[in-house]
């Protein structure tokens, strides 16, 4: 091939490589290749929903988690049909515009001069959507429908599903519901029936009842009470008319103060239909509906399937401070999420991890007896817990032989609780919040031999080979039980205390101002790590089957876990 006639070739290849490049960027620069976003957020992001058709206009907006009507008049709105308009908000959903030469088709075609359906949308963000739906085209007019977005004249097109979930009138999206609420707006909660009036009413982090029943009620219980209460609805709504309703001598009177408002609920007389009765809501004024009788032993709270059966019913997890006073003082505060030790200053090996804990333990105690209230004695101590609103929850809390006692105020309420596990905690004050391993840099494989000596006299010595354990010296009548020595080396190899006491050693009940009973000595393999050999000293009897300890060569005192405890007592050996 001639040199010039490849000059030629590969000019004109150049050239036609141009316009094909330039063509293709054209073709995704032109905007009018691309689909139309409609919905600049997802349905999260929601919190009005205006619908406006002839005739009638539909707003629904969202207020502290609910969604309420606002027009054509203030009511709740049915959540399910809420739902259904929100399934289609998307930013994927997007509009097509109409193909390359074709032209707009004529306002009598595309219906949208006068749109049979408009929505417009308001985010969290301040963003709004519009959207005005015209008419269906196509062969199978359901599948595809005219519309325009925002406030732009051009016609585009849409699924027809989009239109399915929007087109919803004032009777759908309506509520049957008599009052939509969570527990989180309950202020009080006040039931008049058969004579009988049941208060329940929110103190800071705890519900009290009133009335006829004077107590604590269980947060847990008052949340699902809450929830069957917020999902009865009436059978259909209807304007109130000449009929004898009952609601002068109501069956059931409920009055609901919510943070937001108040509702009042109220049952009647029976309806023709049998187990029926007539109730009607403040929240639609005007207007009655039917309910069965059945639902009404959810609307009022019953007092004696509320009351509480632990000892400190509280939120306890929701508080934001905590103190104890008396005994051993105690004070923390939570910042953001991070506690911060108040008193006492300078409170080494705190682990914040312990007071959490330290509330749950207390929040599961179970109430065994509620006791007349009766004067506390000297060496009660105080419990105050705070949140970020409402009155603090305070409690006085002794304990009495194996028992402890607990009484709160308002209402003055005293129980008894079976054990001395929580008391133990009470009474350790900061030792309570301190760290609980002993050896956190420990792990049981590294040990190489336990030794363990009892009133002064060697119990056992016994090695660890990586795999097996062996006695060091032969006790006759005495075999290791494998499965014993491996649970006692997790114990004592990195041991997690129950809580640090705050009392000296030399104390008579901690019982180790002399020989101590237990003397347990874990010595690690070098070739393993684990450092130098550590000596737990155990000596007397503590509460809960458990036993008061030192590390050897340390003066502060701690209470060993009932589990470690537990494998002192059983030994090693097998039966």
């Amino acid at each position: 091939m001639k040199r010039g006639t490849l000059v030629v070739i590969v000019l004109m290849a150049a050239v036609v490589g141009f316009f094909v490049v330039q063509e293709l960027r054209n073709r995704e620069e032109d905007p009018r290749d691309a689909e139309v976003e409609i919905f600049p957020w997802d349905a999260g992001s929601v919190v009005s929903i205006e619908l406006r058709r002839s005739g009638e206009t539909v707003r629904v907006e969202k207020r502290d988690g609910i969604w309420r009507v606002s027009k054509p008049r203030e009511m709740p709105a049915n959540p399910q049909a809420v739902a259904s308009i929100l399934n289609a908000v998307h930013p994927l959903n997007k509009a097509a515009r109409l193909p390359d030469g074709v032209a707009t088709p004529p306002d009598a075609v595309h219906g949208l001069g006068t749109p049979a359906l408009e929505a417009i949308l308001g985010g969290v963000d301040g963003k709004s959507a519009r959207i005005r739906f015209g008419l269906p085209l196509g062969s199978d007019k359901g599948e595809k429908v005219y519309v325009r977005a925002g406030d732009s004249d051009e016609v585009l097109v849409l699924d027809a599903y989009t239109l399915r979930q929007f087109d919803v009138t004032f009777a759908k999206v309506r509520d049957l519901g008599l009052v939509r609420f969570s527990p989180a707006d309950i202020v009080s909660v006040t039931a008049a029936r058969d004579g009988k009036t049941a208060v329940l009413a929110r103190r800071g982090g705890v519900w009290a009842l009133g009335g006829f029943v004077e107590d604590l009620a269980d947060p847990v219980l008052v949340d699902e009470w809450a929830g069957r209460a917020s999902g009865v609805e009436g059978l259909q709504w209807e304007a109130r008319g000449a009929v004898e309703y009952g609601f002068d001598a109501p069956f059931l009177k409920v009055d609901l103060a919510l943070k937001s408002r108040s509702v009042t609920l109220t049952v009647g007389a029976p309806t023709r239909t049998e187990g029926w009765r007539w109730v009607e809501s403040s929240e639609y004024p005007g207007e009655v509906s039917s309910l069965k009788e059945s639902d009404t032993m959810f609307l009022g709270p019953d007092p004696e399937l509320l009351r509480a059966r632990r000892a400190i019913p509280a939120m306890l997890r929701d508080a934001v401070a905590f103190e104890l006073e008396g005994g051993r003082p105690l004070s923390v505060r939570k910042t953001g999420e991070s506690w911060e030790v108040l008193r006492p200053a300078a409170l080494p090996r705190v682990f914040e991890g312990r007071i959490p804990e330290l509330f749950a333990l207390l929040g599961t105690a179970t109430v065994a007896e509620r006791v007349p209230p009766a004067d506390p004695p000297a060496d009660a101590v105080t419990l105050t817990w705070r949140w970020e609103e409402g009155e603090p929850f305070r409690i006085r809390a002794w304990p009495d032989g194996d028992d402890m006692f607990v009484r709160s105020e308002n209402p003055d309420r005293q129980v008894r609780v079976t054990g001395h596990r929580e008391w133990v905690r009470i009474q350790a004050g900061p030792g309570a919040i301190q760290n609980p391993d002993l050896f956190p840099d420990r792990v049981p494989l590294q040990t190489r031999q336990i030794v363990v000596e009892r009133d002064g006299a060697m119990e056992f010595s016994a090695s660890f080979d990586g795999r097996t354990w062996t006695l060091d010296r032969e006790i006759p009548g005495r075999q290791l039980d494998q499965q014993k020595i491996r649970d006692f080396n997790q114990h004592f190899a990195c041991p997690v205390v129950e809580t640090w006491v705050i009392r000296p050693k030399t104390d008579p009940e901690v019982g180790l101002g002399a020989a101590p009973r237990w003397r347990v000595t874990v010595v690690p393999d070098p070739a393993r790590g684990g450092g130098e050999p550590r000596t737990i000293l155990v000596g007397g009897d503590g509460p809960n089957l458990s036993y008061y300890g030192v590390v050897d060569g340390t003066e502060d005192v701690f209470l060993l876990n009932p589990l470690s405890a537990a494998a002192l007592r059983n030994g090693v050996w097998k039966q």
